[in-house]
């Protein structure tokens, strides 16, 4: 679980360069127009005649003005009333519309119940006991198979976090959740020979290959994950229990340069994979891999986000 988290770190690097190439190209566009704006500011402040003639003679400043009640009644009244009307809009019976309730709301999942809401929140459908929220769904708390996954990856293991030496790989993986089917394949990155899936060794011992649902620079992205000890990159099929391997679905996020994992929809280690003979010596080589995908609840304490609920 310790490699996932350290791979994100190292994906929010990527975007944040790459974001960056682009930031300066801007800059650069934007100094040429201020220039220009200058000099014809410097031009046109030195006519100054029209204050001293045109202005001084005139009384609309001192007679027009100081006689309208625009000043001393209006304009303050107006910045008085804002601050009135906020302050004391709870009191007042405007268009807001009154909270939902349960006579307005169906709940679609049949292991769901309405709940009213308190405090002048809506009501909303909550899952029965024995039942939790994965994906919009009423899932019981026990081990729970929500689908199936198989995948393939060759391309080279970055053992570093610098964005000009990362390369990804090639590869698809392929899964199921809850009756929904999804294919995560090759993304380039316009910067670098960077891509996705990408596979990254962490400290020297787990070598972790990441899929992604799409690039994205800020915001929400799910992910496919796959996690093996990096001393398992020898020829042969290996089952995932045995051999301490993994894989994970889920969501993570993007945020002022930083990226975290968001929640977590299905875990396995359930299946098998099959490292090629020319896998090893930095590069990984999987031929095939398959099996079963879980609800996490029953690993609920020991997933590095919570489940997602929508």
């Amino acid at each position: 679980m310790r490699g996932f988290l350290f791979f994100i770190a190292c994906f929010a690097l990527i975007l944040t360069a790459a974001c960056d190439n682009a930031t300066r190209t801007l800059v650069d566009k934007d100094t040429a127009v201020t220039d220009t704006t200058g000099d014809t500011d410097t031009d046109t402040v030195q006519t100054d005649d029209i204050q001293t003639d045109d202005v001084q003679s005139d009384d609309i400043q001192t007679d027009d003005v100081q006689s309208d009640d625009i000043q001393t009644d209006d304009i303050q009244t107006d910045t008085q009333s804002d601050g009135d009307t906020v302050q004391n809009d709870q009191n007042v019976p405007d268009n807001d519309m009154p909270p939902k309730t349960c006579a307005e709301i169906t709940c679609d999942d049949p292991n769901s119940t309405c709940v009213e809401g308190t405090g002048g929140a809506d009501a909303k459908c909550e899952c029965n006991e024995g039942y939790h929220w994965n994906s919009g769904e009423c899932v019981k708390d026990e081990l729970t198979k929500t689908g199936e996954f198989s995948f393939d990856f060759e391309g080279v293991i970055n053992e570093t976090t610098d964005p000009q030496q990362l390369q990804g790989g090639d590869g698809t993986a392929t899964f199921s959740h809850l009756g929904d089917d999804f294919s995560y394949v090759k993304i380039t990155v316009p910067y670098g020979n960077i891509g996705f899936p990408l596979a990254n060794l962490q400290e020297g011992t787990t070598i972790t290959t990441i899929w992604l649902e799409k690039l994205a620079m800020s915001g929400s992205v799910k992910f496919f994950a796959f996690s093996m000890p990096a001393a398992q990159n020898t020829t042969g099929t290996k089952q995932l229990a045995d051999t301490q391997s993994m894989v994970m679905y889920g969501d993570m996020t993007m945020s002022g340069g930083a990226m975290n994992i968001e929640c977590i929809r299905a875990v396995s280690a359930d299946g098998s994979y099959t490292v090629a003979g020319d896998s090893g010596n930095g590069t990984l080589h999987i031929t095939t891999a398959s099996g079963n995908m879980y609800d996490p609840k029953v690993a609920e304490a020991n997933l590095p986000a919570p489940i997602c609920e929508e």
